[in-house]
């Protein structure tokens, strides 16, 4: 919306400035002094004015846009990280394998991009069933959290999904989730 009112303004500037040109052309002082506008390469054809006129328009009207978007700072796009860590901090090697009551561990991180203050909670599932709550984690704008967390699971099951589900403070529906599959036998 800002873009089309500078682009408004630049063309209604233009045409009065236009309007201002042709009446300063046209009137006759007293002492019989005139003024005129003389542009050069103006002669030519009527298709030749409007084409000039509409190519000024188009350059007074992209000045006039990139002297917005130079002018107003961008809001930037809000989004927080979320993400998993096995062994040797890489986003891979998570526990495969583990006996019933072995407990596993990996490095959850958070890192916010919210441009705010933003206070978070992680609820930890093992194939749907909660298994602890870790927070709140209170972050500014660009910080970074890490933490080793342990799960350990209580049945044994091929494939069970370990997941993370990241709730921001007052939201009762999950922001983001990751997850890894483990066998427990």
């Amino acid at each position: 919306m800002p873009v089309v009112l500078v682009v408004a303004l630049s063309a209604a500037t233009t045409w009065l400035l236009l309007v201002l040109a042709l009446s300063i052309k046209a009137r006759t002082w007293k002492r019989n002094i005139s003024i005129d506008l003389v542009v050069p390469g103006w002669g030519g054809s009527t298709r030749h004015k409007v084409t000039t006129i509409v190519l000024l328009l188009a350059i007074l009207a992209t000045i006039g846009s990139l002297v917005y978007v130079l002018a107003t700072p961008k809001a930037g796009e809000k989004t927080t990280e979320f993400y998993l860590l096995g062994s040797g901090g890489r986003a891979s090697n998570y526990p495969a394998q583990l006996a019933v009551g072995e407990e596993g561990k990996v490095k959850i991180g958070i890192i916010n991009g919210e441009h705010e203050t933003t206070t978070y909670y992680v609820d930890l599932t093992i194939d749907g069933v909660s298994q602890s709550k870790i927070g709140p984690i209170t972050l500014n704008h660009g910080s970074r959290w890490e933490e080793i967390v342990g799960f350990t699971p209580a049945k044994a099951g091929n494939k069970q999904t370990v997941a993370f589900g990241l709730y921001r403070q007052g939201d009762a529906k999950v922001y983001r989730t990751v997850y890894f599959r483990v066998d427990v036998r």
